[in-house]
Order: C-alpha cells, then structure tokens, then sequence
C-alpha cells in the first residue's frame, strides 16, 4: 500500500514502536506473553478481514469469527506445550478445523435469512477465518524452532527492507505500473527496487545473526520480496472487492494490522517449510 509523502514522520513513528515491540517481543519476551499478543493480533486482523467483507457481503456474526480464530490458536499453541499437551491430544489444526465447520453451519441454519444469503455467510465467515489464521499461526511454529528468533528477525527484517525499497523506489523511480486495477500505485521499479533491498538486506543477515550460505541468502531474500508483494496485492484484491482503501484505522499512518501484515502473510509458509527442509 502507499501513502502520501507528508505522512511519512508518522508512519516513521508508528513503525520504530512497531519495530522496537516486535524485537522484544521475538527475542526476549516469555512464551506466554508472545502466544496472548499473537492471539490478541490474529484476532484483531480477522476482525478487519469480517468487518471488510460485511461492507459489502452478507456476513454473520463478527464475534464469532474473532473467537473461532482465537480459540484455533490457542488451543493449537496449548497443544504444542509439554505442560498442557496431554489434555490436548484431540485438538489438532484438522480437528479444530472441523469443528468451527460444523459450528458454522450450525450457526447458519439459525439464521433468519434466504438461503443464498445463509450460505454466502457461510463461505464469508470461513473466509474471514481461514485467511489470517492459516497463514499466522504458523509464526508460533518457527518461533518454536531451534533458532526461531533469528529465523523471524530475519524475515521481518527483509520484508521491512522490501516496504522501504518498493515505497522510496516507487515515488523517486516509478513509471510503469504492475497492476493498475488492483494497486494503483505499485509500479515495476519499485517492485525491482523492493527486491534489491531485501537481497542486500538477506545477505547482510547471512553474515551477523543467521549463517547462512550466500546463495540460500540471495535466493530466499528475492524470494521473501516477490511473494511479499503477491501477498500484498493479494489483500488489495480483498480491499477492493469491499470497496474500501484501509483494512482499518488502528495503526496511524498505515491503516489496519492487516495492512501491515499484509506482506508477511505468504512469506510465513515460505520460511517456516524452508527451514523444516534445511533441518532448523
């Protein structure tokens, strides 16, 4: 997403706080503290996704889309615990999964509505709690690995890198658009210019706090900057079918949560299966 020149001190300020929690909380905070403000943040997002999507669609009821998907993390987290596990061995992602189904239809058999509209709520409410959730719980996986924290400080990092390249390469260098339907104002230099920044980045990350070799350094931050950018166009799709520009307000200079994680949300898979496959 891009924003105007003049507002650039406050989105600065909101992403140094961002910035400086996101590091504490990565690196130093207690399990616990990093389970509740990821609940709390996946919440807050499927929110947005449930609040965008009734602009424009029939939609059930929001709070039970935020509990379905707070409720899926925990319950996974609390699973993956050796404290906890033993009350949890049914609570598996396929079983939990199964049962916000089966409580979702539930819900729209209930529902005073035509059929079409009951069962556009269905796909709708679904939606809404796939798409985050998904996508975002897998953070507590890779923060579980064995060099987690450098794992996730490197994916934010270049993802950060990626945003600031694409942004000052698009206003200073850009002309030709890359999807004039969807995101006005990305264009191909600053997707060039985002790649670049993120394999500098990448690299730099390869020689301090994460060993990695060079090449496996390159290709992982080009490919971090493109899905990142499918990622975030990805949303625009969903912000554009609801007619509306932010996925919300609550974030000052960058819109929503949402709008911030964006670019995260493929790139999550991405890094987590190729750290599994190089044996983290």
């Amino acid at each position: 997403m891009a924003y105007p020149m003049k507002e650039l001190p406050i989105r600065a300020l909101s992403a140094a706080v961002l910035l400086g929690a996101t590091i504490y909380l990565i690196g130093y905070a207690p399990g616990w503290l990093f389970l509740i403000v990821h609940t709390l943040v996946l919440s807050l997002m499927a929110w947005e996704v449930v609040t965008m999507i009734g602009r424009k669609y029939t939609i059930g009821n929001r709070y039970i889309v935020v509990m379905a998907v707070a409720s899926w993390n925990l319950l996974d987290a609390l699973r993956m615990d050796p404290r906890t596990s033993r009350y949890l061995l049914w609570a598996d992602p396929q079983t939990i999964l199964l049962l916000i189904i089966l409580l979702l239809f539930c819900y729209v058999l209930t529902m005073s509505r035509d059929l079409p509209d009951r069962f556009q709520a269905l796909l709708m409410m679904l939606f809404s709690i796939l798409y985050p959730a998904v996508f975002w719980r897998l953070l507590i996986d890779i923060r579980s690995l064995s060099s987690g924290a450098a794992i996730l400080f490197h994916l934010i990092l270049v993802n950060f890198m990626t945003d600031t390249g694409a942004y000052f390469g698009g206003k200073l260098l850009g002309k030709r658009l890359l999807t004039a339907k969807l995101s006005p104002k990305k264009t191909w230099e600053g997707l060039f210019s985002g790649i670049a920044m993120a394999v500098i980045a990448s690299v730099v990350a390869s020689r301090t706090f994460l060993r990695i070799p060079l090449l496996h350094a390159v290709i992982l931050g080009a490919a971090i900057a493109m899905i990142g950018q499918l990622s975030d166009i990805s949303e625009s799709l969903i912000k554009r079918a609801c007619g509306v520009k932010d996925s919300g307000r609550i974030i000052p200079g960058h819109g929503g949560f949402l709008d911030r994680c964006d670019s995260l949300f493929f790139n999550i898979p991405l890094v987590y299966f190729y750290w599994l496959y190089m044996g983290a």
